[in-house]
């Protein structure tokens, strides 16, 4: 391509970058509204996602693009990405889709550059490249219209594919760089790529087993297993959950949150040391013991003492089920649960508090279990 004085028409680099100035806010501005608008667009569309950053380039690497022979520019207007947004997800498999979504949004201008397609023996920056501009609806309303065609690049990479692109850009002009410098790059960028990769495997594993202990929690199969993924499928399903959260909740003298409690491998363990290893046992107890555990929570301290808890996420009434069982077994039964789920024992008197659970039980005409055998006597000092 030929150097600046032999473009037809070309501004000068003096000229380019003093309309860069005169227009830096407007680069700016476009650059904030952009973001946030595909944040948006995001959320409603359900996409979970990292982040979405933008910026504007900067005066001398806008320099260094427009003198660069490799290019045709002859004015500011012909460069795509002096505004440049990055769409970060958590899973490589989310490109595609979200850039389904950019599409549509957005006036794609010029053919997609799918910079995942590499030679397959070299590795380095994993991302899709869209050079864009508002629609034409967008560019008609009060809030866009002052943006009218100006161009922007839209990147949408990985996590990983992003750190790649952190940790090279800045730093490497590979051509002056020695040779052993690169190879370890590259080397770099085959682990993050490898990297991607096993993190996609994972969540697919994840997601296999999620779905598992759905469909046997929905057919209330015998013998489902108290597992963190079985659990969360069952406080999405239950109705007895719902209503004693609600009660806990009232209880804690706080709110129920929308989303499910975090603390299920915690939970989980809690469960299986007083003796509820399956989904069946669990919604036994629920049914028999649910209305003793609430009781259980208001009366187990005074009420001008017992500390107010803000928010509780759905399934928490399941936790406090595990408690007052837990208590009925004895402060050493209480004590070892709360160490096996890694949860701190509470500096609270647990003899009173087993106490409080034993003549809960007997007003509910509950029978105190016996105690588990695999406690040991001398597990926990309390």
């Amino acid at each position: 391509m030929p150097e600046i004085e032999y473009r037809t028409g070309a501004q000068s680099v003096d000229e380019l970058l003093k309309e860069f100035d005169c227009r830096k806010d407007h680069f700016s501005d476009l650059s904030s509204a952009t973001e946030g608008l595909i944040e948006t667009i995001l959320k409603e569309e359900g996409l979970k996602f990292q982040s979405v950053g933008g910026r504007v380039k900067g005066r001398d690497k806008l320099r260094s693009k427009y003198l660069d022979p490799a290019r045709n520019y002859t004015c500011l207007a012909e460069i795509p990405d002096v505004v440049g947004l990055r769409i970060i997800t958590y899973y490589a498999d989310k490109l595609d889709p979200i850039a389904a979504i950019i599409s549509r949004e957005f006036e794609v201008c010029g053919a997609v550059d799918d910079k995942r397609q590499g030679k397959p023996d070299s590795f380095g920056y994993s991302a899709i490249h869209m050079d864009c501009m508002y629609i034409k609806a967008r560019r008609l309303s009060p809030e866009y219209k002052r943006f009218g065609e100006t161009k922007f690049e839209i990147q949408i990479t990985s996590i990983l594919g992003h750190a790649w692109s952190e940790m090279h850009h800045p730093w490497y002009d590979e051509s002056e760089a020695p040779t052993e410098e690169v190879r370890r790059f590259y080397r770099l960028a085959a682990v993050l790529e490898l990297a991607d990769q096993e993190f996609l495997e994972i969540r697919r594993l994840r997601d296999k087993r999620e779905l598992a202990a759905t469909v046997r929690v929905g057919a209330n199969t015998p013998n489902t297993p108290v597992t963190p993924e079985s659990l969360s499928a069952y406080i999405q399903q239950s109705e007895i959950v719902a209503k004693l959260d609600i009660r806990a909740a009232k209880a804690h003298g706080g709110q129920l949150t929308e989303g499910p409690t975090r603390f299920l491998g915690q939970i989980t363990a809690f469960l299986n040391v007083v003796g509820i290893k399956t989904i069946q046992d669990l919604e036994n107890k629920l049914l028999s013991h649910g209305d003793a555990a609430i009781e259980f929570i208001v009366r187990r301290s005074p009420n001008s003492s017992r500390k107010q808890i803000p928010s509780l996420g759905k399934g928490s009434s399941i936790f406090q089920l595990g408690v007052f069982e837990a208590c009925l077994l004895g402060p050493q039964t209480y004590a070892v649960a709360l160490v096996r789920a890694r949860l701190p024992v509470p500096d609270v008197d647990l003899d009173e508090r087993t106490t409080v659970a034993a003549q809960v039980a007997a007003e509910f005409g509950i029978t105190r279990p016996a105690k588990p055998t695999s406690i040991q006597p001398n597990e926990v000092q309390l």
